[in-house]
């Protein structure tokens, strides 16, 4: 399990469900009683403007 912490950062962080972050440790079941199902992604972001987050989530999803 990997757990990130982003103390005084000032950077976005993404994070699959699926394959790490603090949720790993809960059964399934629980995580879907908590609204939380394997392929979420998690964003946490710091100080970025807004538009310029929509801008980039809107290039990376071009890619796919």
């Amino acid at each position: 399990m990997f757990l990130i912490f982003s103390l005084r950062g000032v950077s976005l962080i993404v994070q699959s469900t699926l394959r790490d972050g603090p949720f790993l440790h809960i059964p399934i079941e629980q995580r879907l009683e908590m609204g939380i199902w394997d392929g979420m992604i998690r964003v946490s972001t710091g100080l970025e403007d807004v538009e310029d987050l929509i801008a980039d989530f809107d290039a990376a999803l071009a890619l796919l």
